[in-house]
């Protein structure tokens, strides 16, 4: 067992994020959902190094078994991917757990973070549908998103 941990700060319009384990960092741009972040788990290796057909990797035995880890400080063994992207005004940001994305994919998650609405409204209804899909593990949901313009 691991602890994971995604972190993004973000100095307009530089965004950085360091990342470890299976919990993920998303960008909402353009109307597309693209994964920042690469899953620290065996099957993700496995798939990565042509070893395992990428389609199987989500259910394979290892999908939850992570080779990276905030566990790995005590043995020196902590290799944190870290990212940097520009953002555009338009974009929206989530972060997440994987208690999330086992039981909402990728085209609700698009439709949600890409929809209308507040950044608090749209990371509710993202936990609301993975507690609806079954989800009983760890489901944290983080969406930020500059807020509209105000009228002068």
């Amino acid at each position: 067992m691991g602890t994971t941990l995604t972190v993004a700060y973000l100095v307009w319009p530089d965004l950085f994020v360091m990342h470890v384990g299976d919990s993920r960092c998303y960008l909402c741009s353009g109307g597309r959902l693209r994964q920042l972040t690469t899953d620290h788990t065996i099957a993700q290796r496995l798939s990565d190094e042509g070893a395992m057909d990428a389609a199987l990797t989500a259910q394979s035995p290892f999908a939850h078994v992570l080779w990276n880890s905030i566990s790995n400080v005590a043995k020196s063994e902590l290799k944190p991917q870290v990212l940097h992207a520009r953002l555009k005004p338009a974009d929206v940001l989530m972060l997440c757990t994987d208690g999330l994305v086992r039981h909402v994919d990728d085209a609700r998650i698009l439709r949600t973070i890409g929809g209308t609405g507040t950044a608090q409204l749209k990371a509710r209804s993202l936990v609301d549908m993975a507690r609806a899909g079954g989800g009983a593990d760890n489901i944290t949901v983080v969406v930020s998103q500059r807020p509209p313009a105000r009228d002068a």
